[in-house]
């Protein structure tokens, strides 16, 4: 129904809610008035017969009052003067009763008929405040949002006497549960202990809850124990990078990844007069663009940084993923609790390259994306090369034990109903790559260390940039590339994809 209907039908109904009452009025008023008429006509019929019954009563019984018997039976004679008194008497009873009849009718009608005039106004002023609300209405927006509004409703109820003691305690809890400035994310400011560290911390705050402001500053707990790198005062923190020093000039910090591991491919040194111009210039600015620029010539000579792989076929795939130590447990890489360490050691140290292979031949996506196999394998055998064996964590084995990960959450029943073969790929594209050439250390020790990496994605996701950097450099190389044949726009959407996710594993720091 439109708005102008619903107006029409409402004063529709107001009118004929008035013409209701005025015809109750008019009934009223004639019936008050016909009462009034039948009062005087019974008051003046009530005298004349009163009159009558006297008479007839004095004629009938007065010859009998000289007789002795009336005279024994009667205390006093029947005399007309006792007959008139006593006459007198009915009569006056009689029309007090009547005129009091008649005034508390009177007064009854007169108390129906105001009730009818007040509740005639009453309706004429409730006509009007409702035009004026909906004038109003009409005018002006409710600003009350629903979570305002539930508020105001709970603190209505918890003004309600009847409410019992543990419902009150319960309400009031609500109400101050909704009072919070973020009610969709959880109370970490008071959750915080001292196992917690600054990475650990920052990711809470940045991809669980944000920080609560009070006074235009984070809220912070003093008392928390800082890690070592941020402590000053710890004999084992980084070196502090004065202004007035040229980076060069640094000594150099024990590394964390072995030497025989395979390098970075950014690990490319700058010649001696690059080294000589960065350590004449002494301002920060100079630095930091020598650095990014370095940085970013290192991004387009990848390919050339990272040594040759190990060579890998789908004939050598296909021995290692059949063999007797292999198959048994491939045949149960559906289950959650998978054996990943005894996969890594059946693979004869390819576990990613393995997992890979199995996983695209499991989901056809070699024919669904016409993808040439021999540009697949020389792919997967430079990022799990590029992966450094040395580090305990972050290595070759932690990309196939993600990959799988991913996998058994990808076949699940709620999952792979709305999953197809583009969004597969990217899921294993990103799971391949999500770690590649970690340097074994996480984002805050490379900004705290003024790292190249950091100066070139500007402290934001340093190595979830660094690594979707490598990995679609190392892609660009024409024997890698092993999705050339795709169209510009799918590949597009495709890379799109992959960077969202990897920079999800993440923090924002």
């Amino acid at each position: 129904m439109s708005h102008s209907s619903a107006s029409y039908r409402g004063i529709a109904e107001e009118n004929m809610e008035k013409s209701k009452l005025d015809r109750l009025h008019m009934i009223s008023l004639k019936f008050m008035d016909s009462q009034f008429e039948d009062e005087y006509q019974k008051f003046t019929a009530a005298g004349i017969a009163g009159v009558i019954t006297c008479i007839l009563f004095f004629a009938m019984f007065g010859s009998l009052s000289n007789s002795p018997q009336v005279q024994v039976m009667m205390l006093s004679p029947l005399t007309l003067s006792s007959v008139v008194k006593n006459f007198v008497i009915v009569l006056l009873v009689t029309l007090l009763s009547i005129y009091l009849s008649r005034q508390a009718e009177i007064f009854y009608r007169q108390q129906f008929v105001s009730g009818l005039e007040m509740q005639k106004a009453n309706s004429k002023l409730t006509t009007q405040l409702k035009r004026l609300q909906k004038t109003f209405n009409n005018k002006a927006a409710d600003f009350d949002s629903p979570l305002e509004k539930s508020v105001l409703i709970l603190k209505s109820i918890l003004a309600d006497p009847s409410v019992s003691t543990n419902l009150l305690g319960m309400l009031d809890q609500v109400v101050q549960l909704l009072g919070s400035t973020n009610i969709l994310a959880p109370d970490l400011e008071n959750q915080l202990t001292d196992f917690m560290d600054n990475e650990q911390e920052a990711w809470l705050f940045s991809e669980i809850a944000p920080r609560k402001r009070v006074g235009g500053a984070l809220r912070k707990n003093a008392n928390r124990r800082r890690s070592s790198i941020a402590a000053p005062q710890s004999s084992s923190a980084a070196p502090t990078i004065r202004k007035d020093v040229a980076i060069s000039d640094i000594p150099p910090q024990p590394s964390s990844v072995p030497e025989n591991s395979v390098p970075s491919i950014f690990s490319a040194e700058p010649d001696a007069s690059k080294q000589a111009a960065i350590q004449k210039s002494g301002a920060a600015t100079a630095r930091s663009t020598s650095a990014a620029s370095k940085m970013l010539r290192s991004v387009s000579k990848a390919a050339s940084s990272v040594l040759k792989p190990p060579e890998m076929t789908y004939d050598l795939f296909n021995e290692i993923a059949t063999s007797p130590e292999m198959a048994p447990i491939l045949s149960m890489v559906d289950t959650y609790n998978w054996k990943i360490f005894e996969f890594v050691d059946a693979s004869d140290n390819h576990p990613l390259c393995v997992l890979t292979g199995f996983m695209f031949e499991r989901a056809d996506l070699f024919s669904h994306f016409d993808i040439p196999h021999e540009k697949f394998w020389k792919f997967v055998a430079t990022i799990e090369s590029a992966y450094h064996a040395g580090l305990p964590f972050h290595n070759a084995s932690h990309a196939a034990d993600v990959l799988h990960c991913i996998a058994h959450l990808a076949q699940l029943p709620n999952i792979s109903n709305i999953l197809g073969e583009s969004e597969l790929l990217c899921i294993y594209i990103a799971a391949i790559i999500h770690d590649v050439d970690h340097p074994g250390v996480n984002n805050n020790f490379l900004s705290t260390t003024y790292d190249m990496r950091a100066i070139l994605y500007n402290d934001r996701s340093i190595l979830e940039n660094h690594h979707l950097a490598t990995a679609f450099t190392l892609m660009s190389r024409s024997e890698l590339d092993f999705l050339g044949q795709l169209p510009r726009a799918e590949f597009k959407q495709l890379r799109e994809a992959v960077i969202e996710m990897v920079l999800a594993t993440g923090t924002r720091t």
